[in-house]
């Protein structure tokens, strides 16, 4: 059954651009709305499957979208699409549960890309709906083959036990499971594979078949193809520690963290890090920089 999708935009051209390339290249059903008002009205008449926002918009932004759409369902995925948005904006976004962020101007193919990666995640999670009941403690090692198929069965495997473990929602683990897929995707692109930010950006400007064509030739090169990544988790009732570690070469994480810059988090590399250190209690890495530890500690909720 094709899916649809409900654009929130209050510029006519980009509604107008995005529903004609979608439905052009894609069997997606598109619908649009020029306000958060209009489209949560839309989004309580149909079956929508996964929502674009813009950030601003006059009467509802998308920020109030997103809160209001996360209310009345909780699993709907939402991406946010911005030309002015700031690092506040961006944090609040993810915590109320947004899925990725487009920035203004982008290619229809990096669109259709974030799409079909959030689709994918929640294909992986609805295989993994069933929650463990009884865990005490949970201390995991798991070693993961370099291939990007596994990253998303990994990060649901943690979130589930998570979870099972923690008893509170999948929203309250939005943080941490954005954290999994960043550190993840860094661990095979930069660690193992040994794909510079500067190279996937080149890559991607030519398009999404271009920067996938890489993947495959680098996963095929010898020097590249018997890597692994190594995943540690430990849950206790407190927290959550979980360690990454690639078989590449590392960085210098001290100078990158020192030079980071806020529209990283808009841009479709080097975002990860940014990420990781405003939603995560606690990271750590090791003096080569190929493994990464990141904390959370447990959400309490009193009664009021």
């Amino acid at each position: 059954m094709s899916k649809t999708i409900l654009i929130a935009d209050d510029e006519q051209i980009i509604r107008n651009v995005l529903k004609r390339k979608l439905e052009q290249a894609t069997p997606f059903r598109v619908l649009t709305a020029d306000d958060g008002v209009p489209a949560l009205e839309i989004f309580k008449q149909e079956k929508v499957d996964l929502v674009i926002s813009d950030l601003l918009m006059a009467e509802m932004n998308g920020i109030e979208l997103l809160r209001n759409l996360k209310s009345l369902s909780p699993h709907v995925p939402v991406i946010i699409i911005t030309g002015y948005g700031t690092l506040d904006d961006a944090i609040e976004a993810i915590h109320l549960g947004a899925e990725d962020f487009i920035k203004k101007p982008f290619d229809i193919s990096d669109v259709i890309e974030t799409i079909e990666k959030t689709f994918r995640k929640m294909a992986e999670e609805a295989d993994q709906r069933e929650i463990i009941k009884y865990i005490s403690s949970e201390d995991v090692h798991i070693e993961v083959p370099n291939d990007f198929e596994y990253l998303n069965t990994v990060i649901n495997y943690v979130f589930s036990h998570l979870r099972a473990r923690w008893l509170v929602t999948d929203e309250e683990l939005h943080d941490v499971k954005v954290c999994l897929y960043e550190a993840l995707s860094n661990a095979f692109e930069h660690g193992n594979l040994d794909i510079s930010g500067a190279e996937k950006i080149r890559l991607l400007e030519q398009g999404q078949q271009a920067w996938k064509d890489f993947l495959v030739s680098r996963l095929n090169d010898p020097r590249f193809r018997s890597r692994q990544i190594n995943v540690t988790l430990l849950i206790t009732e407190a927290m959550m520690r979980v360690g990454i570690r690639d078989e590449g070469s590392g960085f210098d994480y001290a100078r990158r963290a020192a030079s980071a810059d806020p529209e990283e988090l808009f841009r479709s590399s080097g975002r990860g890090l940014l990420l990781i250190q405003s939603l995560m209690d606690e990271v750590v890495f090791n003096d080569v920089g190929n493994e990464i530890s990141m904390a959370k500690k447990r959400m309490v909720h009193r009664a009021p």
